[in-house]
């Protein structure tokens, strides 16, 4: 799966049908939104779900491990839509660049400590996200992050000027079936 990731995610070997030279541009600009998450009061029982780093600690949204807010009016404009990516940009060094898509519509609220990526209405977000957990990508988000004594940090200005190769909608779309049907394969 990584070589065919590889291979697919930088069109060193292209689907049957497609031969569109790709782009190369600017995450940002391929980017509705780019956010950081609500800063919230925690629930012990009763709440909301929120995100958490742990709740992306395995590559997808894992929803028996995200946290409890208390409800407020202002946590609406964190509701977490499917197709959203959520990505570490504050950990140790191992886990900055970690990235979950959101594959469904449960209820769910961005929470502090991860940034929410939602991709423009032209692109992809599977493509986006597969491109995102690619190794030469998460290599290359280790390489923008500041170090402190116990964790590293990504700013967004430098997020959001990271460049990628960009193939058209319809290869996104084959490209993203393809890395998600081998996933579900695995």
């Amino acid at each position: 799966k990584r070589a065919a990731m590889q291979q697919l995610l930088t069109g060193q070997i292209r689907l049957p049908g497609f031969r569109e030279k790709w782009r190369f541009v600017t995450l940002g600009s391929q980017l509705e939104r780019l956010a950081n998450g609500a800063v919230y009061r925690p629930a012990s029982r009763e709440g909301v779900p929120v995100t958490r780093i742990e709740t992306i600690a395995t590559g997808v949204v894992d929803h028996a491990r995200t946290g409890l807010a208390k409800w407020e009016p202002t946590l609406e404009q964190y509701a977490v839509r499917k197709g959203d990516i959520l990505f570490s940009h504050i950990n140790s060094i191992d886990h900055i660049g970690k990235v979950a898509l959101v594959a469904d519509s449960r209820p769910l609220y961005h929470g502090m400590n991860l940034l929410l990526l939602r991709a423009v209405a032209d692109n992809n977000p599977t493509y986006l996200f597969h491109w995102m957990s690619s190794e030469p990508a998460r290599r290359h988000m280790r390489t923008l992050a500041k170090q402190a004594v116990s964790q590293a940090s990504i700013n967004t200005s430098e997020l959001r000027a990271v460049v990628l190769p960009l193939p058209c909608r319809d290869e996104q779309d084959s490209i993203a079936s393809a890395l998600s049907d081998m996933t579900a394969e695995l």
